[in-house]
């Protein structure tokens, strides 16, 4: 797997007010499965599991003040 260059700046916030929050977890939901391939393993086809944690970034605020909320796959 290849470098997956990080999302600039402003397209989070851009995003989240053009994008219903359901339309936004369905698509971080189909990029994290396709960064992983099933597995065989005892019979079965297994997929790798990816850890998501997500924060708002304590003392770092947008211009008009709201938090900088941060998702790391």
């Amino acid at each position: 797997m290849g470098a997956v260059p990080g999302p600039h700046g402003l397209g989070p916030t851009r995003l989240e007010a053009r994008v219903p929050a359901a339309t936004t977890v369905w698509v971080l939901a189909r990029w994290l499965r396709s960064r992983t391939a099933p597995v065989p393993a005892g019979g079965h086809w297994w997929r790798r599991v990816i850890a998501v944690d997500g924060k708002a970034a304590r003392g770092a605020r947008l211009a008009d003040g709201r938090q900088v909320h941060l998702l790391r796959a």
